[in-house]
């Protein structure tokens, strides 16, 4: 078997169990950056791919409703909480729901499948629960930052080995 097969194989199923965090993986395995952004898109994308669905299905429709219930409703349930809540703590995950709920609201499930590759990977199956969205838009965003991340992370990576060693 060629090495460069190997080490490709290697570093997408390295990304598919730790996701664009293995981007540095591909030049010390002596890939090109082109090879290591496919194979870091390719092993993130099929992550979200296999699992999206796996959870989604695995889910009871009950425990989404509830979930979703928990989303919708839970800023005001903060609110209150902040004002009837004599101590620190009760007022700190107040205000932690209260921005976690607006950060969800800015971003969107859009926002969340594409940032979900560098934050969380888990957060697109999470998203898919929580807000109930197209699993087909949800993929394809999700993908789209699977990309977006692989030539990022790539780019960066490269930049950076040419800093430390310019020769």
């Amino acid at each position: 078997m060629d090495p460069s097969v190997l080490a490709f194989t290697v570093l997408v199923l390295a990304a598919f169990a730790f996701g664009v965090l293995t981007v540095p993986l591909g030049p010390a395995l002596g890939l090109d950056p082109a090879l290591t952004a496919v194979g870091v898109f390719l092993g993130s994308a099929a992550f979200v791919l296999v699992l999206l669905p796996v959870v989604a299905e695995r889910v009871p429709d009950q425990l989404a409703r509830r979930v979703r219930q928990g989303v919708r409703h839970g800023p005001r349930v903060a609110r209150w909480w902040r004002r009837s809540a004599g101590d620190r703590a009760g007022a700190r995950a107040a205000v932690l729901l209260t921005r976690g709920s607006t950060v969800l609201d800015r971003l969107g499930y859009r926002g969340v499948a594409v940032l979900a590759p560098v934050t969380s990977r888990w957060l697109v199956p999470a998203v898919g629960i929580a807000l109930d969205p197209p699993r087909s838009a949800l993929a394809r965003w999700a993908v789209l930052g699977c990309a977006t991340w692989a030539v990022a992370g790539t780019a960066a990576t490269e930049l950076l080995i040419r800093l430390v060693n310019p020769a």
